[in-house]
């Protein structure tokens, strides 16, 4: 993978940024351009501790490096495993660029169901940009929702071996992934279930996850249901059974 931008996005952009900017600095990564992008949703931040004194030049002008990638690189696939909401203006303010790259998206859960619901926090982080992406019909849109990605299969315990590799490990990213593995432990009483990964590995080219068209339909609001094939949209998501979850986890344990 070449990666060449990161945007961050939801809440709190310019202090995600410094964190993404830290994790790939350490990395040996400094050529990647970090942008913070729109402040949107109600995501806390609760990473404060990893990046107290470091401060780099971040830039928040992320519609300028959106398309001298796209301008300057052949085969591009923007992963956004949070809201949409950089996205949805970067193609209000340039349209021709629809359908230029695939767009792998962490969002939109599959619930059944006659109501409209408003599931997942990367759709409610910026409801109507959600809305604006999913009605363009772009043809080249995978979205891995969250009914596949809360499992059990790909958590992240002390029983691991990825997280005993990453306990024996004196590299200053994986120390700090193992902290902030312990303080998700700590706010939520749980251990973290791999889903940005998983959603990651669509965009590599796995096959961890298999997808299927469904029929959406959004409200003024942002907030969608499933409806008939005559109704709504086409949305190219996931399936909720994920294929060979120990071949994933097994992957991540080769990547660290």
């Amino acid at each position: 993978m070449d990666l060449r931008l990161v945007i961050s996005g939801n809440n709190y952009p310019m202090e995600r940024a410094r964190f993404a900017h830290k994790i790939i600095t350490q990395h040996g990564k400094q050529v990647v351009v970090v942008c913070a992008g729109e402040p949107t949703g109600t995501i806390d931040f609760n990473a404060y501790e990893y990046i107290e004194g470091y401060e780099p030049t971040i830039s928040n002008d992320y519609l300028t490096e959106i398309k001298q990638v796209l301008d300057t690189c052949g085969d591009v696939i923007y992963l956004s495993i949070q809201g949409l909401s950089n996205l949805a203006t970067f193609l209000q303010l340039h349209p021709e660029y629809k359908d230029t790259f695939d767009v792998v998206h962490m969002g939109m859960k599959i619930t059944i169901g006659d109501g409209f619901v408003s599931g997942g926090t990367n759709m409610e982080a910026d409801a109507l940009a959600s809305k604006y992406i999913y009605e363009l019909g772009l043809e080249r849109f995978k979205v891995v929702g969250s009914h596949t990605t809360i499992n059990d299969a790909i958590r992240i315990t002390p029983d691991t071996e990825l997280y005993k590799k990453l306990e024996a490990s004196n590299h200053p990213n994986h120390q700090m992934l193992l902290a902030h593995l312990h303080d998700y432990h700590k706010r939520r009483d749980m251990w973290p279930a791999l889903h940005d990964p998983l959603t990651t590995s669509v965009a590599l080219g796995c096959d961890f996850v298999s997808f299927r068209d469904y029929q959406v339909e959004f409200d003024a609001e942002g907030r969608y249901r499933l409806c008939a094939d005559d109704v709504g949209v086409r949305v190219y998501n996931s399936e909720v059974v994920i294929n060979q979850p120990e071949e994933f986890m097994r992957l991540m344990v080769t990547l660290i």
